[in-house]
């Protein structure tokens, strides 16, 4: 980066001062490195990734885990801290899953601890630590009336003939309400309406998982028709109609807005971090059909609403400073 400035009247070129960061990222899984990584280049980003063991000796490290990465790389001396910490972030991402490829490790995911801009002698700092709060006690108690109506969902799960899909479509809603990450979560939410595809089909009187389609030749014009796999049942939930032509404008834009997310992410046709705020959008959409597919079929109708509360995470709390 640079940029144009005049010098004694004549026209220059300065080159826009650079500062070191730093990014400290928390690992589960304790593991050491033969020696200390230098001179990385990632994503076109000169660095050095460190590793360090949260504990010392051997048997603290099998029984308890955990690891501190610890990347340094060149920004702009303006560029913003939580920016850096993203930049980092990804940079030890691409590092742990090369590492993953080459040797099997199985690390999980990974945490931001902090993000500084270092200063003269590495002594002096702007910095920012992230103070990630787990989310350990439920906010509210679960009332008698609550155990009830999951004592209903049960027996119906063992009594029906679909019980089966209800169960496996229950657990993956349960996934992922519980995983905070919206991809994740998102993808999780969506096998749980796949699993509900045959009996949602059967109910509006399609054939589960295909729809027929019709077509000509285009050398003779002959007409003829063939089969397309498509969740129609699942569809026909969202559109609140088997005929998409009449389905309300509110409906069709959560269909598209989940089927087009849903072969973006399986098809790995994006970074995630280009998807912006279409995951949680598409999330609480797809986690409201499930929920409510699920207690329809279930016959417990009455546990549906026509509004739907998602939590998600807690507040991420930072500190900032010098």
């Amino acid at each position: 980066m640079s940029k144009r400035i005049k010098k004694d009247g004549k026209s220059g070129r300065a080159e826009t001062p650079l500062a070191n960061f730093r990014v400290l990222v928390k690992q589960a899984l304790s593991v050491e490195i033969s020696k200390a990584v230098e001179d990385l280049d990632i994503q076109g980003v000169r660095c050095q990734i460190a590793i360090r063991p949260a504990h010392d000796d051997l048997p603290t490290q099998r029984k308890l885990g955990g690891a501190t990465l610890a990347v340094e790389f060149r920004r702009a001396a303006d560029h913003d801290l939580v920016a850096a910490a993203r930049d980092g972030f990804e940079l030890i991402e691409d590092f742990l899953s090369a590492i993953t490829v080459v040797s099997g490790t199985t690390f999980a995911p990974s945490e931001i601890v902090q993000v500084a801009k270092l200063g003269d002698g590495n002594r002096d700092c702007d910095f920012v630590q992230f103070l990630p709060l787990s989310v350990r006690h439920w906010h509210e108690e679960i009332s008698d009336d609550k155990l009830t109506a999951a004592r209903k969902l049960l027996a119906h799960w063992d009594g029906l003939d679909n019980g089966h899909r209800l169960r496996r479509a229950a657990k993956r809603y349960r996934f992922a309400a519980g995983v905070m990450d919206d991809v994740s979560a998102f993808l999780e939410a969506h096998t749980g309406l796949e699993a509900m595809e045959k009996p949602l089909a059967i109910a509006a009187g399609l054939t589960p998982g295909a729809e027929e389609m019709q077509a000509s030749c285009p050398k003779c014009g002959h007409q003829y028709s063939y089969k397309r796999t498509a969740l129609v049942g699942v569809r026909a939930l969202v559109h609140r109609t088997i005929d998409p032509a009449k389905a309300d404008k509110d409906h069709v834009a959560d269909w598209k807005r989940m089927n087009s997310l849903r072969n973006e992410v399986t098809h790995s046709l994006a970074d995630d971090s280009e998807l912006k705020d279409r995951p949680l959008d598409a999330l609480v959409a797809t986690m409201h059909y499930l929920h409510d597919a699920i207690c329809t079929y279930s016959h417990c109708p009455e546990l549906s609403s026509a509004k739907y509360t998602l939590t998600r995470g807690p507040v991420e709390f930072v500190i900032v400073g010098r």
